[in-house]
């Protein structure tokens, strides 16, 4: 909640420093927010996830 009140329509956030298979709780999460999952990436066994409000 508190990313969202501070996150502009059309703003991006960037969430790192989880594992591959924490990804769909992330992505649960980020949308029930109402945020857009647009994609992951992955360096060595970290992850970061990008989300659009």
């Amino acid at each position: 909640p508190l990313y969202d009140k501070v996150l502009n329509r059309g703003g991006q956030i960037i969430m790192s420093g989880f594992y591959r298979e924490d990804i769909p709780a992330i992505r649960t999460k980020g949308e029930e927010e109402g945020w857009t999952y647009l994609r992951f990436t992955e360096m060595d066994q970290w992850v970061a996830v990008t989300f659009m409000k």
